[in-house]
This record gives C-alpha cells, sequence and structure tokens, in this order.
C-alpha cells in the first residue's frame, strides 16, 4: 500500500469512492487489464486511476451510476465497501441481510447482505456503541484493514 509523493500515509483521510479505492483494490488483487480506447464513463476518470478502474468495473466488483459516471471523486461509505469487497472475492451472500447492529434501519437495503456477509466473515467490524455507520465515510486505515483481511479471506479459501 503506497502513500502520498511526501512520504505520508494519512490514515484518518478519507477514501474518494472509485478512484482511490479502485486502485487500492486492483492492486492487492493484482488485477491488470489493459485499458480501452474509448471511455467507458460520460466523466473524466484521473490517468492515474484509469486501468484499476477499468479493471475493477470489467470484474464488476464496482459499478457506475444510471447516468454514466462513475463519479471518481466521491468518497465511498463503509457499506459501499462491504458490497465491494464482498464482490471481489466472490463470498455468496446470505439469503437474509439481517444485521443486529443498532443503526440496522440506517443501512441501504442493497447493501444490507453485503454487509451482513462481510461481518459474518470477519472482514469489516462495527464501530463503538454496536453502530456499523454504513454511511460514515471510509478512512484509508480502514480500507486497508479490510483489503487485507479479504486478501486473508481469499487466500484461505483457495
Amino acid at each position: 500500500m503506497k502513500g502520498y509523493p511526501d512520504g505520508t500515509f494519512k490514515p484518518g483521510k478519507g477514501v474518494t469512492r472509485r478512484a482511490e479505492f479502485a486502485v487500492m483494490l486492483a492492486n492487492a488483487q493484482q488485477t491488470k487489464v489493459e485499458v480501452s480506447s474509448s471511455p467507458i464513463f460520460s466523466d473524466d476518470i484521473p490517468l492515474w486511476a484509469a486501468t484499476a478502474v477499468e479493471a475493477v468495473v470489467r470484474e464488476h466488483w464496482m459499478t457506475g451510476y444510471p447516468d454514466g459516471t462513475f463519479r471518481p471523486n466521491a468518497l465511498i461509505t463503509r457499506e459501499e465497501m462491504a458490497a465491494v469487497i464482498i464482490r471481489s472475492i466472490n463470498l455468496v451472500k446470505p439469503n437474509t441481510g439481517i444485521t443486529d447492529y443498532a443503526d440496522h434501519e440506517q443501512i441501504s437495503a442493497w447493501a444490507r447482505s453485503y454487509i451482513a456477509t462481510a461481518a459474518k466473515a470477519g472482514l469489516m467490524r462495527g464501530k463503538e456503541n454496536h453502530r456499523f455507520a454504513p454511511k460514515e465515510m471510509t478512512t484509508r486505515a480502514e480500507a486497508v484493514s479490510v483489503i487485507i483481511a479479504t486478501l486473508r479471506k481469499s487466500l484461505a479459501n483457495e
């Protein structure tokens, strides 16, 4: 995992949704693709992230939005990160998305089974007061922790 050009890591800084997390995950999973000559999204993907974005989209780990954008600079939430990591290792989701977090009503319906799977597999943990905090931004420290746990789970299943 690389830091910033000034040599810092900035663990408490938020992770940009599509660009930075896509690069982190694609690098960790060693996923490589050739960037297509025609853009797959209507918004501009930064050059430093283009290959990783294309890789995670082709692997179906991340998707764009209905308006044809990828929104590379939007912050990734904890519930979005749960969905991406579960897709990245093809972990079967349970039929139920019920979680026992105190803030379960704040979890988006589409994310419930991903969060339940990530929690059951030990890939993600809740926060203080037994909350999952689904809408909170993911920090760089959380992203690294989850990616490492995901790689370990993936290796254990091989």
